[in-house]
């Protein structure tokens, strides 16, 4: 126990520690097979502005699985890529409903048990964290439990990354704008001066 103990704070150490969200993800993805043993898994982060959920992440998992599940969560409305639930369990996806429309990328990429579970932060969906196991799984409470602890931290880290994205992002604008005005007031005539400006 005080050995798993460990390996969750370091786990959360590491989470923490960039404010980059490709290193985030990284991070999370680690901690998904290290801590909860999956073979395989998928992150999957929500455009606020246009609600699409798109796979930043993906570790022994085809290209054409994640299109056709990124096809799948895109029919959800508002995004909500695990509905009102935290969790969405499926213990043999050869022989789930839920699956039948890419059984046969199922197949092809070996996996047999899928647990997806929300990043959620402040009620705001972030998107998910899907990992696959190789072996049939019994997703016990204790395995939940611990997946929605990486989740829960997650969601915060993935929060602060792109909190951080955006505020890079306003002060490259505002150093264009700054270089901009500087080119513009040093210009010695109204049609050179013009010329900057539609430029």
């Amino acid at each position: 126990m005080t050995a798993g103990f460990a390996a969750l704070e370091s786990f959360s150490r590491q989470l923490n520690s960039s404010l980059q969200l490709d290193t985030v993800c990284e991070v999370l993805a680690d901690g998904m097979q290290a801590l909860l043993g999956a073979e395989h898994c998928a992150i999957f982060l929500l455009d606020q502005r246009t609600e699409v959920a798109s796979c930043v992440l993906a570790r022994g998992l085809s290209s054409d699985y994640i299109a056709a599940i990124e096809g799948a969560y895109r029919q959800l409305p508002g995004g909500q890529l695990v509905e009102q639930q935290r969790f969405q369990v499926i213990e043999d996806a050869r022989s789930d409903e839920r699956m039948a429309s890419v059984r046969p990328l199922v197949e092809s990429n070996g996996f047999v048990s899928m647990l997806l579970v929300a990043l959620r932060h402040q009620d705001v969906s972030l998107g998910a964290v899907a990992a696959y196991f190789d072996e049939p799984q019994r997703f016990d409470g204790s395995l939940l439990s611990l997946a929605q602890t990486l989740s829960n931290q997650a969601a915060i880290a993935i929060t602060n990354a792109q909190s951080y994205q955006l505020a890079q992002q306003r002060v490259a604008e505002l150093e264009r704008l700054r270089q901009a005005a500087v080119e513009i007031n040093g210009q010695p005539d109204l049609q050179s001066t013009m010329e900057v400006i539609v430029r």
